[in-house]
């Protein structure tokens, strides 16, 4: 048998998924070109706002690899339409109209509208597709660590970040922001994408609540909370500096352009702030002297950010006609069709002809931005796919995985050969070797995800030497004696 101990200086990784109604399946596109790059890519910590709360859900609540997580997220994607997400409630607006003439007579103090667009058909949609219970197993098979999802709170004003993590991760308790641990459900996902006046605010226990965009100024606060040390953040546009000049307007600006200039605000705005300072905060930690501590509670972060190459919203533009009818005369209204109004119609145009196209310009933006990326992988950002509580054993033929904290079996995977198989491990995948073949393993489920039969060099036992240092049988006689003078230690 040969044993490998994952380091406990192993990164953590975060994803942190912001709002923006249609555009986020811009995040899908750039997430399937870095799990393609490297398929062991693993984020422990998923956070999510608004319409990035969809695919934070989807991804913690997969039972599989990372990979295939992002894959059926695409692939539900393809699916989602215009009557999947939202519908207007006709009979919900005359009555709204009744009780508003009603309360001119009567003078009553009540509320009317609940929200334009009832978005009851996106929870029926995403409640057949995804198991919730999947988080639980995930966090306990340890492919995930932490998932949590924002939202705005309208009793309060504060932003609540819903976490479920079994309670490993700290709260916190901030000004006007704060955690709740919670088991998440398709409530909080809605709650945390209802853009006031447009979706119902949503109550939960004895409050209610609306799209965590609104008051979240700080994006990123809730991974860095959760213990990441890597982040992977998403925009919803070009970086400033590669944003073309917009064109000069003839006509009055209409109510569809002011409201994409304040959900521009809501949704894109923080992160690009909150990404400022962050790594205003590295760049003051570097100035620390050597042997110094870092001041109180601050750490250096590692943050990803990769933004897109056009503008999310002009690609919408030409696809203003597939609104439904009832949708667009609605839109129409407040001057949508015009075209500095593109920014508010790209947050509604849930349509394959929209979406499936920023899938594929996050593919292609992230491959173009890959020697970008991958500095941030060399030890850190892409290399944050092992446990930390797992140790890996090679014992008659199979690789096994156990929770060191538990003694629970993860997984185990045959290997084809011998009964004797040593095992490593260097921050991206686990390694087995067994009868002159080598093979690389995902490490949170065990799948095999490549063999290289060593021709040539017979059917010996192979030692394997990673990063994290060597594992054979030498290696694994080391480990026996120092276990084995640590119990005679600790019986004198």
């Amino acid at each position: 048998m040969n044993l490998s101990v994952p380091s406990k200086s192993e990164p953590t990784l975060a994803v942190v998924l912001s709002g923006g109604g249609a555009r986020a399946s811009y995040q899908v596109g750039v997430l399937a070109a870095l799990t393609e790059r490297v398929p062991s890519l693993n984020a422990s910590i998923i956070t999510g706002v608004s319409a990035g709360a969809i695919n934070t859900m989807a991804l913690a609540a997969h039972t599989g690899s990372f990979g295939d997580a992002v894959e059926e997220l695409r692939c539900e994607w393809s699916e989602l339409t215009f009557d999947r997400v939202y519908r207007i409630q006709y009979t919900s607006l005359a009555t709204a109209a009744f009780r508003w003439l009603g309360r001119l007579v009567l003078r009553r103090r009540e509320s009317v509208v609940h929200g334009l667009l009832d978005m009851s058909p996106l929870c029926q949609f995403l409640s057949e597709r995804l198991r919730l219970e999947g988080i639980e197993t995930n966090l306990t098979a340890g492919r995930v660590r932490a998932a949590a999802l924002s939202a705005t709170c309208y009793g309060s004003g504060e932003t609540i970040t819903f976490v479920q993590d079994g309670g490993r991760c700290p709260l916190w308790h901030r000004a006007q922001r704060r955690a709740i641990r919670t088991s998440l459900t398709w409530d909080h996902v809605m709650a945390s994408a209802a853009i006031p006046l447009v979706f119902p605010a949503v109550k939960i226990e004895d409050h209610f609540y609306g799209d965590g965009s609104v008051r979240q100024a700080a994006p990123l606060a809730p991974a860095v909370h959760l213990g990441a040390s890597h982040i992977l953040a998403i925009g919803m546009r070009p970086a400033w500096d590669k944003v073309q000049p917009p064109p000069s307007l003839e006509e009055y600006p209409s109510a569809a352009q002011a409201i994409g200039l304040m959900f521009n605000s809501l949704f894109l705005d923080a992160l690009d702030a909150d990404a400022e300072r962050l790594e205003r905060v590295n760049q003051l930690l570097e100035m620390v002297p050597a042997g110094q501590p870092n001041p109180e509670k601050l750490r250096p972060i590692d943050l990803l950010m990769v933004r897109p190459s056009m503008d999310l919203g002009a690609l919408a533009r030409p696809h203003f006609k597939r609104l439904p009818p009832s949708i667009r005369a609605l839109v129409e209204t407040i001057g949508g069709q015009r075209e500095g109004a593109s920014d508010f119609l790209s947050y509604l145009l849930f349509d394959p002809a929209y979406t499936v196209p920023l899938m594929e310009l996050g593919y292609d933006d992230a491959n173009d931005q890959w020697d970008t990326i991958e500095p941030h992988g060399t030890r850190g950002l892409i290399m944050a796919g092992l446990r930390k509580d797992c140790v890996y054993l090679g014992i008659k033929g199979h690789v096994v995985a156990i929770d060191s904290g538990t003694g629970k079996e993860l997984w185990r995977t045959k290997l084809k050969g011998g009964d004797l198989v040593t095992v490593g491990q260097d921050g991206t995948r686990v390694y087995g070797a067994t009868k002159g073949e080598l093979y690389g393993l995902e490490p949170h489920a065990g799948t095999i995800l490549w063999c290289n039969k060593l021709k040539g060099l017979g059917l010996g036992l192979a030692s394997i030497l990673t990063e994290q240092g060597s594992s054979g049988i030498e290696a694994a006689a080391k480990q026996l004696q120092e276990r084995q003078a640590q119990a005679a230690t600790a019986a004198t």
